[in-house]
Protein backbone atom coordinates (compact mmCIF):
# COMPACT_ATOMS: atom_id res chain seq x y z
CA UNK A 1 0.00 0.00 0.00
CA UNK A 2 0.94 3.37 0.26
CA UNK A 3 0.30 6.83 2.59
CA UNK A 4 -0.18 10.35 1.90
CA UNK A 5 -0.58 13.56 3.74
CA UNK A 6 -1.35 17.25 3.17
CA UNK A 7 -2.78 20.03 4.31
CA UNK A 8 -6.28 18.72 5.53
CA UNK A 9 -5.47 17.25 8.96
CA UNK A 10 -4.76 13.58 8.30
CA UNK A 11 -3.35 10.81 6.63
CA UNK A 12 -4.58 8.60 3.71
CA UNK A 13 -3.57 4.15 2.99
CA UNK A 14 -4.17 3.44 -0.18
CA UNK A 15 -4.23 -0.41 -0.32
CA UNK A 16 -3.38 -0.86 -3.81
CA UNK A 17 -4.76 -4.76 -4.16
CA UNK A 18 -8.42 -3.51 -3.13
CA UNK A 19 -8.26 -0.36 -4.70
CA UNK A 20 -9.67 1.36 -1.26
CA UNK A 21 -8.63 4.16 1.13
CA UNK A 22 -8.60 4.37 4.82
CA UNK A 23 -8.60 8.01 6.63
CA UNK A 24 -7.01 8.71 9.58
CA UNK A 25 -7.21 12.52 11.02
CA UNK A 26 -4.70 13.77 13.61
CA UNK A 27 -5.71 17.91 13.73
CA UNK A 28 -8.54 19.31 14.32
CA UNK A 29 -8.54 23.19 12.92
CA UNK A 30 -7.96 25.50 16.15
CA UNK A 31 -8.54 29.05 15.53
CA UNK A 32 -8.78 28.55 12.00
CA UNK A 33 -5.20 26.52 11.43
CA UNK A 34 -4.70 23.21 11.16
CA UNK A 35 -1.57 21.22 10.91
CA UNK A 36 0.16 19.40 8.03
CA UNK A 37 2.25 16.66 7.00
CA UNK A 38 5.65 18.07 6.08
CA UNK A 39 7.89 14.85 6.05
CA UNK A 40 7.39 10.98 6.24
CA UNK A 41 9.99 8.15 6.15
CA UNK A 42 10.39 4.61 6.89
CA UNK A 43 12.77 3.36 9.66
CA UNK A 44 14.17 -0.28 9.02
CA UNK A 45 12.12 -1.65 12.26
CA UNK A 46 9.20 -1.15 9.66
CA UNK A 47 7.63 1.94 11.64
CA UNK A 48 6.78 5.19 9.75
CA UNK A 49 7.18 8.46 10.72
CA UNK A 50 5.72 11.43 9.55
CA UNK A 51 6.29 14.94 10.81
CA UNK A 52 3.81 17.68 11.00
CA UNK A 53 3.43 21.41 10.75
CA UNK A 54 1.80 21.77 14.28
CA UNK A 55 1.43 18.52 16.05
CA UNK A 56 5.38 17.28 16.01
CA UNK A 57 5.60 14.06 14.59
CA UNK A 58 3.33 10.86 14.60
CA UNK A 59 4.40 7.13 14.37
CA UNK A 60 3.18 4.26 13.22
CA UNK A 61 4.54 0.91 14.53
CA UNK A 62 4.78 -2.01 11.92
CA UNK A 63 1.72 -3.54 13.75
CA UNK A 64 0.13 -0.45 13.67
CA UNK A 65 0.15 1.41 16.92
CA UNK A 66 -0.02 5.37 16.68
CA UNK A 67 2.38 7.66 19.03
CA UNK A 68 2.32 11.29 18.93
CA UNK A 69 5.51 13.02 19.71
CA UNK A 70 5.16 16.72 20.78
CA UNK A 71 6.63 19.51 22.94
CA UNK A 72 5.35 17.97 26.14
CA UNK A 73 6.89 14.04 25.22
CA UNK A 74 10.54 16.27 24.84
CA UNK A 75 10.61 17.67 20.83
CA UNK A 76 12.17 20.89 20.86
CA UNK A 77 9.38 21.80 18.28
CA UNK A 78 5.44 20.87 17.33
CA UNK A 79 6.68 22.42 13.78
CA UNK A 80 8.74 20.15 11.71
CA UNK A 81 10.41 21.01 8.47
CA UNK A 82 12.18 17.52 7.68
CA UNK A 83 12.81 14.10 8.58
CA UNK A 84 15.83 11.64 7.30
CA UNK A 85 17.27 8.24 7.65
CA UNK A 86 20.79 7.68 8.03
CA UNK A 87 22.46 4.89 6.66
CA UNK A 88 22.63 3.56 9.81
CA UNK A 89 18.75 3.69 10.41
CA UNK A 90 18.45 6.49 12.39
CA UNK A 91 15.66 8.94 12.30
CA UNK A 92 16.85 12.50 12.27
CA UNK A 93 14.81 15.47 12.89
CA UNK A 94 14.43 19.51 11.51
CA UNK A 95 12.58 21.60 12.74
CA UNK A 96 11.33 25.13 11.31
CA UNK A 97 13.13 28.38 12.29
CA UNK A 98 9.53 30.05 11.45
CA UNK A 99 7.48 29.29 14.62
CA UNK A 100 8.08 29.47 18.16
CA UNK A 101 9.62 26.35 19.80
CA UNK A 102 9.26 25.13 23.52
CA UNK A 103 11.62 28.00 25.00
CA UNK A 104 9.43 30.73 22.67
CA UNK A 105 12.31 31.47 20.30
CA UNK A 106 12.01 31.41 16.65
CA UNK A 107 14.79 29.19 15.94
CA UNK A 108 15.39 25.82 14.38
CA UNK A 109 17.04 22.60 15.94
CA UNK A 110 18.27 19.41 14.45
CA UNK A 111 18.96 16.02 16.35
CA UNK A 112 17.48 12.87 17.20
CA UNK A 113 14.92 11.06 19.25
CA UNK A 114 16.47 8.27 20.91
CA UNK A 115 14.52 6.06 23.29
CA UNK A 116 11.47 8.52 23.06
CA UNK A 117 14.01 11.68 24.34
CA UNK A 118 15.44 14.67 22.29
CA UNK A 119 19.16 14.11 21.64
CA UNK A 120 20.24 17.75 19.79
CA UNK A 121 23.18 17.81 17.39
CA UNK A 122 24.71 21.02 15.54
CA UNK A 123 22.33 23.32 14.02
CA UNK A 124 18.65 23.13 12.65
CA UNK A 125 15.99 24.99 11.15
CA UNK A 126 16.51 24.04 7.63
CA UNK A 127 14.01 23.81 5.22
CA UNK A 128 14.97 20.41 3.73
CA UNK A 129 17.64 18.08 4.92
CA UNK A 130 18.69 14.42 3.08
CA UNK A 131 20.88 11.90 4.19
CA UNK A 132 23.78 11.07 2.71
CA UNK A 133 25.48 7.64 1.83
CA UNK A 134 28.01 7.41 4.99
CA UNK A 135 25.93 8.89 8.04
CA UNK A 136 26.23 12.35 6.79
CA UNK A 137 23.67 15.01 5.68
CA UNK A 138 22.83 17.92 3.21
CA UNK A 139 20.98 21.10 4.15
CA UNK A 140 19.20 23.54 1.93
CA UNK A 141 18.48 26.52 3.47
CA UNK A 142 16.10 29.34 1.78
CA UNK A 143 16.36 32.99 3.69
CA UNK A 144 15.03 36.09 2.87
CA UNK A 145 16.69 39.28 3.83
CA UNK A 146 14.16 42.04 3.11
CA UNK A 147 12.29 41.91 -0.38
CA UNK A 148 14.76 39.84 -1.94
CA UNK A 149 15.70 36.14 -1.22
CA UNK A 150 18.88 33.46 -1.38
CA UNK A 151 19.49 29.66 -0.66
CA UNK A 152 22.53 28.09 0.68
CA UNK A 153 23.69 24.39 1.01
CA UNK A 154 25.74 22.48 3.58
CA UNK A 155 27.35 19.14 4.70
CA UNK A 156 27.19 17.86 8.01
CA UNK A 157 29.94 15.32 8.82
CA UNK A 158 28.53 14.60 12.21
CA UNK A 159 30.04 16.82 14.07
CA UNK A 160 29.67 20.06 12.02
CA UNK A 161 28.15 21.71 9.33
CA UNK A 162 30.43 22.88 6.56
CA UNK A 163 29.51 25.29 3.47
CA UNK A 164 28.91 23.44 0.13
CA UNK A 165 26.79 26.16 -1.68
CA UNK A 166 27.58 26.71 -5.38
CA UNK A 167 29.58 29.32 -6.79
CA UNK A 168 27.73 31.43 -9.04
CA UNK A 169 24.50 30.29 -9.15
CA UNK A 170 21.92 32.34 -10.98
CA UNK A 171 19.01 32.20 -8.78
CA UNK A 172 17.24 30.40 -5.58
CA UNK A 173 18.10 26.86 -4.82
CA UNK A 174 14.67 25.32 -3.96
CA UNK A 175 14.71 21.54 -3.83
CA UNK A 176 18.38 19.21 -3.43
CA UNK A 177 17.68 15.23 -3.64
CA UNK A 178 20.15 12.73 -3.18
CA UNK A 179 21.44 10.02 -6.19
CA UNK A 180 22.64 6.15 -5.02
CA UNK A 181 26.14 7.14 -5.74
CA UNK A 182 26.00 10.31 -3.74
CA UNK A 183 25.96 12.92 -6.00
CA UNK A 184 23.84 15.42 -4.68
CA UNK A 185 21.35 17.19 -7.13
CA UNK A 186 20.18 20.60 -6.74
CA UNK A 187 17.57 22.60 -8.77
CA UNK A 188 16.90 26.20 -9.98
CA UNK A 189 14.21 28.18 -11.79
CA UNK A 190 16.84 28.38 -14.76
CA UNK A 191 19.38 25.75 -14.03
CA UNK A 192 20.31 21.95 -12.73
CA UNK A 193 23.70 21.47 -10.68
CA UNK A 194 24.98 17.99 -9.54
CA UNK A 195 27.73 18.04 -6.88
CA UNK A 196 30.15 14.85 -7.44
CA UNK A 197 34.29 14.30 -6.85
CA UNK A 198 33.78 17.64 -4.47
CA UNK A 199 32.62 19.76 -7.71
CA UNK A 200 29.92 21.50 -9.01
CA UNK A 201 28.58 20.96 -12.38
CA UNK A 202 25.57 23.06 -14.31
CA UNK A 203 23.13 22.19 -16.70
CA UNK A 204 20.68 23.78 -18.61
CA UNK A 205 17.23 22.45 -18.63
CA UNK A 206 14.28 22.24 -21.06
CA UNK A 207 12.65 24.71 -18.99
CA UNK A 208 15.45 27.30 -18.60
CA UNK A 209 14.01 31.08 -19.26
CA UNK A 210 10.48 29.38 -20.08
CA UNK A 211 8.80 29.45 -16.79
CA UNK A 212 8.43 31.40 -13.88
CA UNK A 213 7.88 28.29 -11.39
CA UNK A 214 9.98 26.62 -8.21
CA UNK A 215 11.52 23.35 -8.29
CA UNK A 216 9.71 21.85 -5.45
CA UNK A 217 10.89 18.36 -4.86
CA UNK A 218 14.17 16.03 -6.82
CA UNK A 219 14.21 12.52 -6.43
CA UNK A 220 17.02 10.39 -7.76
CA UNK A 221 15.96 6.70 -8.40
CA UNK A 222 17.97 3.42 -7.78
CA UNK A 223 18.91 3.69 -11.04
CA UNK A 224 20.35 7.35 -11.15
CA UNK A 225 17.92 8.81 -13.29
CA UNK A 226 16.51 12.00 -11.68
CA UNK A 227 12.82 13.82 -11.42
CA UNK A 228 12.10 17.03 -10.88
CA UNK A 229 9.09 18.31 -9.58
CA UNK A 230 7.62 22.22 -9.37
CA UNK A 231 5.37 24.72 -7.55
CA UNK A 232 4.94 28.01 -7.89
CA UNK A 233 5.03 29.27 -4.25
CA UNK A 234 8.01 27.44 -3.09
CA UNK A 235 9.84 30.93 -1.91
CA UNK A 236 6.82 31.88 -0.29
CA UNK A 237 5.31 29.24 1.83
CA UNK A 238 6.18 26.74 4.75
CA UNK A 239 4.67 23.89 1.45
CA UNK A 240 4.99 23.19 -1.54
CA UNK A 241 3.49 26.38 -2.51
CA UNK A 242 0.38 28.59 -2.08
CA UNK A 243 -2.84 27.01 -4.06
CA UNK A 244 -3.44 29.79 -5.78
CA UNK A 245 -1.21 29.45 -9.25
CA UNK A 246 -2.80 26.68 -10.88
CA UNK A 247 -2.91 27.78 -14.50
CA UNK A 248 1.14 28.67 -14.04
CA UNK A 249 2.40 25.09 -12.36
CA UNK A 250 3.94 22.52 -14.98
CA UNK A 251 4.28 19.06 -13.63
CA UNK A 252 7.09 17.30 -13.88
CA UNK A 253 10.75 17.04 -15.55
CA UNK A 254 12.72 13.25 -15.98
CA UNK A 255 16.29 13.25 -17.19
CA UNK A 256 18.10 9.96 -17.58
CA UNK A 257 21.35 11.12 -18.00
CA UNK A 258 20.69 11.90 -21.80
CA UNK A 259 17.06 13.18 -22.57
CA UNK A 260 14.74 15.12 -21.10
CA UNK A 261 10.71 13.97 -20.65
CA UNK A 262 7.64 16.76 -19.56
CA UNK A 263 4.74 15.25 -17.83
CA UNK A 264 1.45 17.51 -16.77
CA UNK A 265 -2.24 16.81 -16.27
CA UNK A 266 -1.97 15.85 -20.46
CA UNK A 267 -0.23 12.96 -20.04
CA UNK A 268 -2.22 11.91 -16.94
CA UNK A 269 -0.39 13.25 -14.07
CA UNK A 270 -2.92 13.85 -11.09
CA UNK A 271 -2.24 18.08 -11.29
CA UNK A 272 0.48 20.26 -12.07
CA UNK A 273 1.24 21.07 -8.54
CA UNK A 274 4.09 18.68 -6.92
CA UNK A 275 5.18 18.15 -3.52
CA UNK A 276 7.24 15.27 -3.74
CA UNK A 277 8.16 12.58 -5.62
CA UNK A 278 9.99 8.62 -4.39
CA UNK A 279 10.44 5.68 -6.06
CA UNK A 280 8.45 2.43 -5.45
CA UNK A 281 10.18 -1.38 -4.70
CA UNK A 282 9.15 -2.36 -8.27
CA UNK A 283 10.36 0.42 -10.09
CA UNK A 284 7.70 2.52 -10.09
CA UNK A 285 7.89 6.84 -9.55
CA UNK A 286 5.44 8.10 -7.01
CA UNK A 287 4.01 11.62 -7.11
CA UNK A 288 2.50 13.26 -4.74
CA UNK A 289 0.41 16.31 -5.93
CA UNK A 290 -0.72 19.70 -3.94
CA UNK A 291 -4.33 18.58 -3.40
CA UNK A 292 -5.49 16.06 -5.90
CA UNK A 293 -3.78 13.13 -4.78
CA UNK A 294 -1.01 10.85 -5.50
CA UNK A 295 0.22 9.70 -8.92
CA UNK A 296 2.34 6.47 -10.16
CA UNK A 297 4.15 6.17 -13.16
CA UNK A 298 4.87 2.29 -14.44
CA UNK A 299 6.95 3.62 -16.98
CA UNK A 300 4.16 4.50 -19.60
CA UNK A 301 1.29 4.56 -17.57
CA UNK A 302 -0.09 7.26 -15.01
CA UNK A 303 -2.46 6.08 -12.27
CA UNK A 304 -3.83 8.19 -10.02
CA UNK A 305 -5.18 7.83 -6.10
CA UNK A 306 -7.54 9.88 -4.55
CA UNK A 307 -8.95 10.60 -1.15
CA UNK A 308 -12.93 11.47 -0.90
CA UNK A 309 -13.49 15.12 -0.51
Amino acid sequence: GVWGGGGVGGLTYWDLQTGRHTSYVYSAAQDGYQAWVKASVQIPDGSLWFGTFGKGILRRSSDGVWTNYTIEEGLPSDYISDLAVSTDGALWIDTSQHRPDRDGKKMGHFGQLEGGKWVPAVGGGFNQIIAGTANDFWSLWIFQAGRLFDSFISYYDGEEWQSRDIPEKPDQVTAIGMGPDGTLWAGTENAVFYYKNETWQKLIPPWSGQIQSDVSAIHVTPEGEVWFGFSVGMLLSDTCGGPDFGSQEVGIYHYDGQTWEHFTTEDGLAQNKICTITSGPDGSVWVGTYNQGISRYDGSTWTTYQADE
